[in-house]
């Protein structure tokens, strides 16, 4: 027969292994929750939406919510975006990881051209200060600056707009940099 002490013990285990098996049981049903989606609705722009892929013309007009006059050109496997990013000069957003429903990887990009007083030193600072935006030197000489978006997992149209600002604030800051 049990004591007192040892019956207690026994009940508070059970209450707790119950509520491991609550918490557990409630942590499986809220990850297999399904995720508010977008289709078939480029323009939709529900803080709640979770885009993983994207076509050219639904980033276009995030862009231009966002108040950077964009477009897409070009055909095929071979469209991208021209942006007036920085009026009147432009960027251009390109895709990568595309597939029937869109692509799930976007890069913001911006040629400055040739600029000699950018040199490799210069731009490993830069890269390792602001590691968001990278800066590279072309064989040509020109000086291009790229920011990747990954849409893996999801990301709300809200976020794209916020990585477009990002690197239009990043660029904007280059002419402030000073590497250490």
């Amino acid at each position: 027969m049990f004591s007192a002490c040892e019956f207690c013990l026994a009940i508070r285990a059970s209450l707790v292994a119950l509520a491991m098996i609550a918490v557990c049981v409630l942590a499986i049903s809220a990850q297999a929750q399904e995720r508010p989606r977008v289709p078939g609705n480029p323009g939709a722009d529900r803080l709640t939406a979770i885009l993983d892929t994207v076509t050219p013309e639904q980033v276009a007009d995030l862009l231009n919510q966002a108040g950077y006059r964009s477009a897409v050109q070009g055909s095929g496997e071979n469209r991208q975006i021209i942006a007036e990013f920085f009026p009147p000069a432009v960027g251009e957003v390109s895709f990568s990881s595309c597939g029937a429903a869109g692509c799930s990887l976007i890069c913001f990009v911006y040629d400055f051209g040739s600029d000699a007083s950018v040199d490799a030193d210069w731009a490993n600072a830069w890269n390792v200060e602001k590691p968001q935006v990278s800066v590279g030197l072309e064989y040509d000489g020109r000086v291009v600056m790229r920011m990747w978006v990954h849409l893996f997992g999801g990301v709300t149209p809200a976020h794209l707009k916020a990585m477009a600002a990002l690197f239009v604030n990043t660029v904007n800051s280059v002419s402030e940099f000073r590497p250490k």
